[in-house]
């Protein structure tokens, strides 16, 4: 199994269904297909609580992570590792701003290496590779499996992101899903 295949957080009726959905290959290619409008949309959030955690990893742990043409930005031998944990507000499609209300405010965690290149999308500067996208809401992180070609999400069995006093904390717990394990207290 590929360690970015949604897997639902635990063994339910509903997890299993949207494991063999999600995964399956055919159904995947029909989705761009069906889908491929969505995927052009813009979306509006506003966002808050945002936290960036980032460590420098030696290039050849990281390296070994992405796709092999994928070259990462290099400070003497180390690569930039960042995590970016917010929590969205009203998270919708930008046309939709007069339904805002609606709208769920699900917490978000994303895993990136920044990059010289992207050939795979024919870019040639400076970008970022996402490693791991996981939000604490099941039809957010479903949806972006089914409306997005490039930052599929997980779904985790728990995930809490809070802010008070100036200190920010957040816990991930995967359960058996393929989200990221995390837990940190910073203080600004």
């Amino acid at each position: 199994m590929n360690p970015n295949d949604f897997k639902y957080p635990r063994k339910s009726a509903i997890g299993s269904f949207f494991n063999v959905f999600l995964r399956n290959r055919s159904l995947r290619s029909f989705n761009r297909v069906l889908f491929y409008p969505f995927t052009r949309m813009k979306l509006k959030s506003e966002i808050k609580e945002v936290v960036f955690l980032n460590w420098l990893v030696p290039i050849e742990k990281a390296q070994s992570v992405v796709p092999e043409h994928v070259q990462l930005i290099e400070f003497q031998g180390q690569t930039l590792l960042t995590v970016l944990n917010y929590k969205h507000g009203n998270f919708r499609p930008n046309y939709l701003s007069f339904l805002k209300p609606v709208f769920g405010s699900p917490f978000q965690s994303n895993w990136r290496f920044y990059i010289q290149n992207n050939l795979d999308f024919g870019m040639d500067k400076p970008s970022v590779y996402f490693l791991k996208n996981c939000l604490s809401s099941s039809s957010y992180s479903i949806g972006s499996r089914l409306f997005s070609n490039i930052l599929h999400s997980h779904y985790p069995l728990n995930f809490d992101l809070s802010s008070s006093n100036g200190i920010h904390t957040s816990t991930i717990i995967p359960g058996i899903s393929n989200s990221p394990d995390l837990s940190y207290m910073a203080a600004e």
